[in-house]
């Protein structure tokens, strides 16, 4: 729905209900960086301003997580707004200093939080990415990763 939403919005067609229920759908499927587009048009409804909110939470989130493992930027000083997603998760634990760094070279960080395990490092690629390997209860993996 992310992409074929996407699609649409470029069309031209920008109605507040449609754009949200996009955005979510992007942020469900771990599309950060193209909340930003969707952010900006939401400013009508309390509904669609809390939705920009939650978008730009999100984005925000992702950047300092980034810069916490690419330059070791301290997120111990840091309070945003909570959701369930992954990423607020993540910055979370990360914030309230609830994590374990496995290795610094390369760098590993291991956050166990309300029965799941995240294991955080980076790619070797360029551009380097974030990879959350996000375990489960029963065991199973979903890695996620961020740029």
């Amino acid at each position: 729905m992310c992409d074929k939403g996407s699609y649409v919005y470029y069309a031209g067609y920008k109605d507040e209900n449609f754009v949200s229920l996009i955005g979510i759908a992007c942020a469900k499927v771990d599309r950060i960086n193209i909340l930003g587009m969707f952010q900006r048009s939401l400013v009508k409804s309390e509904a669609s301003r809390e939705n920009s909110s939650y978008f730009s939470t999100l984005i925000l989130q992702k950047r300092l997580i980034y810069q916490f493992m690419i330059d070791n930027l301290n997120l111990s000083h840091l309070k945003l707004p909570s959701s369930r997603h992954l990423l607020s998760r993540v910055f979370d634990a990360l914030s309230d200093s609830q994590y374990k760094v496995i290795s610094t070279s390369p760098k590993l960080v291991e956050i166990n939080t309300n029965g799941r395990k995240y294991i955080l490092s980076v790619s070797d690629d360029e551009p380097k990415k974030v990879l959350v390997d996000e375990y489960k209860a029963d065991g199973k993996l979903e890695r996620h990763w961020y740029q």
